[in-house]
C-alpha cells in the first residue's frame, strides 16, 4: 500500500504520454549485485541486495520436502497444476524451478508431525499467527490452517484487515498493541480478534486528521509502525 500512490501517479503520467516515471519505478532503482571483497573473512562478506534467487533457494529448496520436477514435461505439468490454485502461480513456479539444480540438503530438517491429529505435541506457550485478510503472498487461509493444525491450546490467530504482505505492510495500532502484549506480557488475543488498519496509511491525505485523533502514546506507536511499513516497502516486501 505504501507504493500505491506513486504507482497511481506513474500510471496516470504514462496514460498521458509520459512513461518515464513508470520506467523509473521499475528499473531506476535496479542495483547490480556487488559482493564484498572475496579475500575478506568469510563472516564479514555480504551482498548488497537481499532478495536474490540464491538466498531464496538456500531456504526454500533446502526446506522443501521434494525436489522440483527434473524434466521439462514434468515442470510444465507442475506449472499447470499450480495455475489451478492461484493467478500468480507462474511466479511461484519460477521460484521453485531453481530447486531443480539445488543439490544441497540440510543436516537437519523437520519432517513432521504437522498437526495435533498427526501427533503434534502441545507447545510450551501458544504461537501467535498474525495475518492480513488480503495478503497475496501468505494468505489468511494459510494462517488459519496453521493455527488449526497446532490446536487451540498451542496457537492463536490475529486477523487484520488490510492489503500487502505481512501486517507491517498496512500498519495497525491495534495489531501492534496485540503483538506487544504477546511478547512483553505473555497475553494471547481472544479467539476471533480482528484489527483494523489506520486510514492515514493507505490514503496519505487523511493521515494528518487520523493522527490528530490519537493519544500521544498511540501517535508515537503509529510513527514507529509506519516506519516499519515504509522500510518493508523499500525492500520490496510489500
Amino acid at each position: 500500500p505504501k507504493l500505491w500512490p506513486g504507482l497511481a501517479e506513474a500510471l496516470a503520467e504514462a496514460e498521458a504520454g509520459n512513461p518515464q516515471h513508470l520506467y523509473d519505478r521499475e528499473y531506476g532503482s535496479f542495483e547490480v549485485l556487488k559482493p564484498s571483497n572475496g579475500n575478506e573473512n568469510v563472516f564479514n562478506r555480504y551482498m548488497e541486495r537481499q532478495m536474490l534467487p540464491v538466498t531464496i533457494s538456500a531456504i526454500m529448496c533446502s526446506d522443501s520436502e521434494k525436489p522440483a520436477p527434473k524434466s521439462l514435461d514434468q515442470y510444465a505439468q507442475y506449472i499447470r497444476e499450480m495455475d489451478k490454485l492461484s493467478p500468480i502461480a507462474d511466479v511461484w513456479a519460477m521460484l521453485t524451478g531453481f530447486c531443480a539444480t539445488w543439490k544441497i540438503r540440510p543436516g537437519q530438517r523437520y519432517d513432521g508431525p504437522w498437526s495435533v491429529e498427526e501427533g503434534l505435541k502441545k507447545t510450551r506457550f501458544p504461537i501467535l499467527y498474525a495475518s492480513l485478510d488480503a495478503d497475496p503472498v501468505t494468505p489468511l487461509a494459510a494462517a488459519q490452517k496453521m493455527a488449526k493444525s497446532f490446536g487451540n491450546q498451542s496457537a492463536a490467530l490475529l486477523v487484520q484487515e488490510g492489503f500487502g504482505h505481512c501486517t507491517v505492510a498496512h500498519p495497525s495500532i491495534c495489531t501492534v498493541k496485540a503483538i506487544r502484549e504477546y511478547f512483553l506480557e505473555g497475553k494471547v488475543p481472544a479467539p476471533g480478534t480482528v484489527c483494523k488498519p489506520e486510514p492515514g496509511y493507505l490514503f496519505p491525505g487523511n493521515e494528518t486528521r487520523s493522527v490528530a485523533g490519537l493519544s500521544l502514546e498511540d501517535q508515537k506507536l503509529w510513527e514507529a509502525v509506519k516506519g516499519l511499513g515504509d522500510m518493508s516497502a523499500q525492500f520490496g516486501h510489500v
